[in-house]
């Protein structure tokens, strides 16, 4: 190997060293320009993102009558705890005016008490005996969910019933029409998710 060729290498890699390590500022890329600085980083440094899962919490989540019932369930106990407001204009809408007054009763049992979230259900089936009509057999926790203010704890034992939505399509807008104690199936084995706001 040559003198000249060793020197030669010797003044390239003490180049390449200046160059790296002379300037902390990442070097400007003009507009217009079709290249761009490198974001790369070590693999060291690459954050792994975590993936997030959802679980839907029935198979019938995306049914729009079963959206419907979720949402009267989440404005029924706002209004509820709002010192039961049925007749307010965000619930009524997700109601046929037939069921209106009956909201209410619904709720009478737990006069009292809190709702920390919506009224929890799993539906089970939904049929569609017209194309503006669908049947949610659904398993509700009457009991055990709703706290009493004070103690934040709920004073009756959880208890699940079988419920029939039946829900109705009115100008474009999904509703509940009745809800009604079922007999046609059981929720001994259901399991209810009893998320809260």
């Amino acid at each position: 190997m040559s003198r000249t060729f060793v020197v030669l290498c010797a003044v390239i890699a003490s180049a390449a060293l200046v160059a790296c390590t002379s300037s902390s500022k990442p070097k400007q890329t003009p507009l217009g320009s079709t290249s761009a600085p490198s974001t790369l980083t070590t693999p060291a440094t690459t954050p792994t993102p975590s993936p997030t899962k959802t679980v839907p919490l029935s198979p019938f989540e995306d049914d729009p009558a079963v959206k419907a019932l979720r949402t009267w369930a989440d404005q029924a106990a706002k209004a509820f705890n709002a010192g039961s407001k049925f007749h307010d204009p965000a619930l009524t809408a997700l109601e046929t005016k037939s069921f209106v007054p009956l909201t209410a009763n619904i709720f009478r049992s737990d006069k009292g008490l809190r709702y920390p979230g919506p009224p929890p259900f799993t539906p089970i089936s939904v049929k569609s005996p017209a194309s503006a009509e669908r049947d949610v057999r659904a398993c509700f926790v009457a009991y055990g969910f709703a706290v009493d203010p004070r103690t934040g704890k709920a004073p009756k034992k959880l208890q699940l019933v079988p419920q029939l939505a039946q829900m109705v399509n009115q100008d474009g807008v999904w509703q509940v029409n009745h809800l009604l104690s079922a007999r046609d199936f059981s929720c001994a084995s259901v399991k209810v998710a009893m998320p809260k706001w």
